[in-house]
C-alpha cells in the first residue's frame, strides 16, 4: 500500500509542478510582453533586458500562487483512476452500488476542500514546527528563511501527509483494485 501511496503522491507533486510553474511563467512573461509593449516596445539594451528580467521575477511570485491554486484543484481530479501498483482511488456512487466512471469537478468539489483545508493545516503546522526549532537551537531570525520556496515545500510534504489521510477520513474515496 506504501508504493501506491508514494506513487500517487510523486503523480500528484509531479502534475502540481509542472502545471504551476508553466502557467505561471507563462502568465508572467504575458504580463511582462504587455508591459513592454505598453512603453513602447524600447530597444533590448543590457538595463532594459535586466529590468524585464526583474518584472518577470516579480510577477511570476504572484501569478505561480494563482496557478498552484488552480493546479492543486484541477490535479485532485487526475488522482481518480488512476492505476499505480494494481490500485487506484475511486469515488462510489449515491446508490453505494458501483463507483463513479469518471469524476467531473462537481463530484470532487466537496472532497477538494476538506483536502485543502488538510494540506493547509499540515503547512501550517510544519512552519510552526522549524520556527520553534530555530527558536530552541538560539537562531535569532526566525523567519528570515521563509520564502515562497520553502511554503512550496511543504505543501508538497503536506500533500504526502493528507494524501493516505484523505482515504482514511473521507468516506466519499476508496481505494479499489484495478
Amino acid at each position: 500500500m506504501r508504493k501506491f501511496w508514494l506513487g500517487l503522491w510523486t503523480y500528484w507533486a509531479v502534475w502540481l509542478t509542472l502545471f504551476s510553474v508553466s502557467a505561471g511563467l507563462f502568465l508572467a512573461a504575458m504580463i511582462t510582453f504587455s508591459l513592454y509593449l505598453l512603453k513602447g516596445a524600447p530597444s533590448l539594451e543590457p538595463e532594459v533586458v535586466s529590468a524585464l528580467q526583474e518584472i518577470t521575477l516579480f510577477w511570476f511570485g504572484l501569478t505561480w500562487s494563482i496557478t498552484l491554486l488552480i493546479a492543486l484543484f484541477l490535479v485532485v481530479r487526475r488522482l481518480f483512476y488512476r492505476c499505480i501498483d494494481h490500485r487506484q482511488l475511486t469515488l462510489p456512487e449515491c446508490s453505494g452500488s458501483g463507483s463513479i466512471k469518471k469524476a467531473d469537478l462537481g463530484d470532487i468539489i466537496k472532497l477538494w476542500r476538506k483536502w485543502l483545508m488538510a494540506i493547509i493545516w499540515a503547512t501550517a503546522a510544519q512552519a510552526i514546527i522549524i520556527i520553534v526549532l530555530r527558536y530552541l537551537f538560539g537562531m535569532a531570525d526566525l523567519l528570515s528563511w521563509f520564502s515562497v520556496y520553502w511554503l512550496y515545500l511543504f505543501v508538497l510534504i503536506a500533500g504526502l501527509i493528507t494524501l493516505p489521510l484523505m482515504q482514511a477520513r473521507c468516506k466519499l474515496v476508496k481505494v479499489a483494485a484495478c
